[in-house]
């Protein structure tokens, strides 16, 4: 069973974004495409597409937990705009049926929740289910595992998919799926707690496939070690933490990464492997490479739709398209994709085609808006970076002359 294709993500009333904008990650036959490049100036919400998603994510999964609360962060820059609801809705294939799921919510519960499905007989979108404020008002939705029974057991601010999903509902399970295969990683500056080395733990396979990237791209790395260490009672102590969390740390310990190099002699052959601490010794465009490639040979491997957040800082242009350009090569066997937002302009027209970039800027509202480069008149045989940089498509920042 392939893993579930996202084909577009749509948002409403979050951060920068007010009026419903959609990202479309489908080409002209409704198919999900390998590569969607977001490309847009500082501040234009890039960056803020991606926690949208993120935050849909984090909502169909953990909305049952006790301690869950809504990521109700709406527009700042319209009156009224707070107390109005969040929208998500995403649409997507898995198991050869199109899924269209979508729910809205304030700072306290769900209003909104609605999941239909392609008709396996006609094509045409059926619904499975609608809840919205005064709860499950379709004829559907009973026949369909969600009837008043689960909506009984769900709190106003947990989503019905989720409390489905304890039921093993096979409408849930698709949803799960696309969460499961649409994985988000989220540029949180490079002193944060990187998600790749957990990634590589364990991961002999994925683990040989990075260092032989690393080689291809000329890096002097020999290896890579993970460990594990004692964290020292003075550190433990020092933190603002419950006690039993301090003492779970104390057992679980912390992770140590290394990157192996040669040690040479004075005739420069090799004598013996040295090892660099990762993150006090690695230049920073080491640590951002390692953070943009894990994910993605991941992807490849799984088939999954990976979205990088902030993609290309820290790389020279020329690794930065290596990695995007594997996506569309012989090498990508499982059909993965990969969604990034990026200032690298260089990957317009080389790596990314007309057909793959979606523009985003603000407008003069300083609300986000989103749309395709195709539709900014951009051909396909046209200089797209140098046409791009000199604002003839938009969404580039406005300098003013001094």
């Amino acid at each position: 069973m392939e893993a579930a294709k996202l084909l577009s993500f749509t948002v409403a009333n979050y951060r920068s974004f007010y009026s419903p904008q959609t990202f479309d990650f489908s080409d002209d036959r409704g198919l999900p495409r390998t590569l969607t490049v977001i490309i847009g100036p500082n501040s234009s919400g890039k960056s803020n597409s991606a926690y949208a998603l993120q935050d849909f994510r984090a909502s169909i999964i953990n909305s049952s937990n006790a301690n869950w609360r809504l990521p109700y962060s709406p527009f700042m820059l319209r009156a009224g705009a707070m107390g109005r609801p969040t929208t998500f809705s995403a649409e997507f294939i898995f198991d050869d049926r199109r899924y269209s799921y979508s729910f809205s919510f304030t700072a306290d519960r769900v209003v909104d929740e609605t999941l239909k499905a392609e008709s396996e007989k006609t094509g045409r979108m059926n619904l499975v289910f609608h809840r919205g404020e005064d709860g499950i008002d379709s004829k559907s939705a009973s026949k369909n595992g969600f009837g008043k029974a689960l909506e009984e057991k769900t709190r106003v601010e947990t989503l019905l998919i989720t409390k489905a999903r304890e039921d093993n509902n096979p409408f849930a399970a698709a949803v799960f799926s696309l969460v499961e295969a649409t994985p988000v990683m989220l540029d949180r500056g490079v002193d944060a707690t990187p998600q790749f080395v957990e990634m590589l733990k364990g991961n002999e396979d994925l683990r040989a496939r990075i260092l032989k990237l690393l080689r291809n791209c000329d890096f002097a790395i020999r290896d890579i070690a993970i460990g594990e260490k004692k964290l020292p009672d003075e550190l433990l102590n020092a933190m603002p933490i419950p006690l039993e969390i301090k003492r779970a740390l104390a057992v679980q310990g912390g992770t140590t990464f290394s990157t192996l190099h040669a040690i040479r002699d004075d005739e420069l052959s090799i004598v013996g492997m040295g090892a660099m601490d990762f993150w006090t010794q690695e230049s920073n465009g080491t640590r951002k490479f390692f953070e943009m490639a894990v994910p993605i040979v991941s992807a490849l491997d799984t088939g999954r739709t990976l979205y990088l957040d902030e993609y290309g800082t820290y790389l020279h242009p020329s690794l930065a398209k290596e990695l995007v350009a594997v996506f569309k090569s012989d090498e990508n066997k499982t059909g993965a994709r990969l969604i990034i937002n990026t200032q690298d302009t260089a990957l317009m027209g080389e790596v990314a085609g007309r057909d793959d970039i979606l523009l985003i800027e603000k407008d003069l509202a300083e609300e986000s808006r989103v749309s395709r480069l195709r539709d900014r008149g951009a051909r396909t045989t046209e200089p797209l970076e140098k046409r791009y940089l000199r604002g003839l498509y938009g969404a580039v920042p406005r300098v003013r002359d001094r």
